[in-house]
């Protein structure tokens, strides 16, 4: 079942694996001593630097003020080496993403086409393990673009959504594509018609947008073959049709002509098309569902794309638990940790929603510089270190207390 996005992230109650980090003990040398050690306080046991001052007014706006430090930080680096990247959202009538692919480029690597199928699961920021095609239905293309954003370990400079009915108006029609497979979709009774033929075919703009909405018959990977065919097609269009980089310039707010720019440069070094690396996974209710390879996907952006990378150093893991019962606080808390180079692994609830001020802990000692990160980041709350039983899955955990609002509004 879906959880309905106003409703907090998980169910009232739920434990932490039946612990409660506040109240472990260990004992060194015979001096019992609190697992949980408290480094650090926030406020008048730590001295306010100018970011811990940029982040101390959290307001119900909190998803703002969460992207303005690293914003800055990103448009330094998109200075320093000229690089850009765009998502590409095609989405269908019901406003489902059904085709998404990510635009990389830069003046000192080829530009790359990495197309994400669908139906990957992963964490949406503040909403839990979904597959990505439905973080349109939650909140929108923010959500969707913060997600794979998470995934991969880059930033997303610009996000062009295309509905199903603007393709007609994009597109030249018709087009040469050299489809891999057929379009093939079952009838009623039994039947099978052929929408769009396999090998070097012509194709009108309508054809176009059937096959980036429609999986057909053979499943995910075999429609992310076409998709890819047909992306191929689109961006050599461009090199002779200015009017196909300006028709999707258009859907993005603020950014028409850097966009346009970008879309005109990749088309005219033929940008490499391929697809993130994915593993097939069994999922209750769904036929064709996949996880991303975390340590091929890794691999894959320091390959394709390395000048997109939030941190080269590798993410320290972070799970998020929503500790005042407030609706998207741990939405909003992620999004700040994400663009500033964490991983988040996991947002749910905490075990109770009574803690007053926000719990930043270090599982193990080896993690303390970055939750002092985080802690940073957050500019409120308490650092912790958990010694007797680290987690061996998260680097960090994030209990969000009352000193944090909701992140809607």
């Amino acid at each position: 079942m879906k959880r309905d996005p106003k409703a907090p992230d998980a169910s009232p109650g739920r434990k932490r694996g039946g612990r409660d980090v506040k109240r472990l003990a260990l004992v060194f040398g015979g001096v019992l001593a609190a697992v949980v050690v408290v480094l650090v306080l926030a406020g008048g046991g730590r001295a306010a630097g100018a970011l811990g001052d940029a982040w101390s007014n959290w307001t119900s706006s909190l998803q703002d003020s969460a992207a303005e430090i690293p914003n800055l930080r990103i448009d330094e680096q998109r200075a320093l080496e000229a690089t850009d990247s765009l998502l590409l959202m095609v989405t269908d009538d019901s406003g489902k993403a059904t085709s998404l692919a990510l635009l990389a480029a830069s003046p000192s690597d080829e530009a790359t086409l990495a197309l994400i199928p669908p139906g990957l699961f992963a964490i949406l920021p503040g909403y839990g393990d979904f597959a990505l095609a439905d973080a349109t239905v939650f909140e929108g293309p923010e959500l969707t673009a913060l997600t794979i954003s998470n995934s991969l370990g880059v930033r997303i400079d610009h996000v062009a959504v295309i509905p199903q009915s603007a393709i007609p108006t994009i597109v030249p029609s018709p087009m040469t594509i050299s489809l891999p497979s057929a379009l093939e979709v079952d009838e009623e009774g039994g039947t099978r018609t052929i929408l769009v033929s396999n090998g070097e075919v012509q194709v009108s703009a309508a054809d176009v947008a059937l096959l980036l909405t429609t999986e057909g018959i053979g499943g995910q990977l075999d429609w992310l073959q076409r998709q890819a065919a047909v992306w191929s097609a689109i961006f050599a269009a461009m090199a002779d049709d200015a009017d196909i980089p300006e028709a999707i310039a258009a859907t993005v707010d603020g950014s028409g002509s850097r966009v346009t720019g970008l879309l005109a440069d990749a088309s005219a070094v033929d940008p490499q098309v391929t697809i993130v690396p994915v593993t097939r996974v069994s999922v209750s209710g769904t036929d064709d569902a996949f996880s991303l390879d975390i340590d091929l996907a890794e691999a894959f952006v320091a390959r394709r794309m390395p000048h997109l990378q939030l941190s080269e150093t590798g993410r320290p893991r972070v799970e998020i638990l929503n500790g005042n019962g407030r609706v998207l606080t741990t939405r909003a808390v992620a999004e700040a940790l994400i663009r500033n180079g964490f991983y988040v692994v996991r947002t749910d609830n905490a075990d109770n929603f009574e803690y007053q001020g926000t719990l930043v802990v270090s599982q193990g000692r080896d993690n303390r510089v970055d939750a002092e990160r985080a802690l940073n980041l957050l500019a409120t709350g308490e650092l912790l270190l958990e010694l007797r039983a680290p987690s061996g899955v998260v680097d960090i955990s994030i209990i969000v207390g009352h000193d944090i609002p909701a992140g809607e509004g």
